[in-house]
């Protein structure tokens, strides 16, 4: 499910699972009519053409009564959309796809000789797992991911946000392969007494939005201490000044 010129993905399932892709997705043999090359690909599909994908401006939302799996392919932003995954009574699993590096190209969009818009930038995708991408020149999107009765679990693939990053959980498995770019909160606990739904969004958005919050404070608190103490340094100690009176007017 893919949106290619600034569409939003929006998917809810109250009542089961979202799986991205295939654990074991179908191999469908290919036969180039030009060349008689042989390939083989997942579904009849290119890479490309896998998982949920927000190409240009798009964000990326899904509710689900279980779990979300991404399995081996992805759930990615690619313009500085943001990413909200709330899975009730289940869990988020990133997948165990290949953890390739990405790089976006520009966002200039091109024209011809007499200024009429041709094109934006190619459409492409690698790498797997949970991703918001911008490329150079647009802000990062953020990544919101919620489990309340279950575990997030980054898996071999990763989760990856080129802005905020926040998870609520009851735990959160292979942190190591998590990433951001702006402030992160880890993992916002959610009692299992407070019988976490949908309906309490709110609450579990609130308190991990707080922490955000209170992060980007500390870090804008540093940052004014350490550029003043720099301005200190440079000013030195105070120096005399000598003042001769040439006249008095009149």
């Amino acid at each position: 499910m893919q949106t290619l010129d600034g569409g939003d993905i929006q998917v809810v399932a109250p009542g089961g699972t979202v799986d991205a892709g295939t654990t074991a997705p179908t191999q469908v043999r290919v036969v180039d009519p030009e060349t008689g090359a042989t390939s083989f690909v997942a579904g009849g599909k290119e890479p490309l053409n896998l998982g949920y994908v927000a190409f240009r401006d798009g964000a990326i939302s899904m509710f689900t009564g279980d779990s979300i799996n991404v399995n081996s392919t992805r759930i990615f932003t690619q313009k500085g959309g943001d990413i909200t995954l709330w899975a009730d009574r289940g869990n988020i699993d990133a997948g165990r796809g290949q953890r390739d590096a990405v790089t976006l190209a520009s966002t200039a969009a091109v024209y011809d000789e007499f200024l009429n818009f041709v094109d934006d930038p190619p459409i492409s995708v690698s790498g797997s797992g949970i991703r918001t991408l911008a490329p150079p020149g647009v802000a990062g999107g953020s990544i919101f991911l919620a489990a309340p009765e279950g575990i997030i679990d980054a898996g071999d693939a990763g989760i990856e946000s080129d802005a905020g990053l926040v998870l609520a959980a009851q735990e959160v498995a292979n942190a190591d392969f998590i990433s951001a770019g702006g402030p992160t909160f880890s993992t916002v606990q959610v009692p299992t007494s407070v019988g976490a739904s949908l309906g309490n969004l709110g609450d579990v958005s609130a308190a991990a939005t707080a922490s955000v919050t209170e992060a980007t404070q500390a870090a804008a608190a540093a940052a004014a201490a350490e550029s003043a103490a720099a301005a200190q340094e440079s000013v030195g100690a105070p120096r005399r000044i000598s003042v001769d009176v040439l006249g008095f007017g009149g």
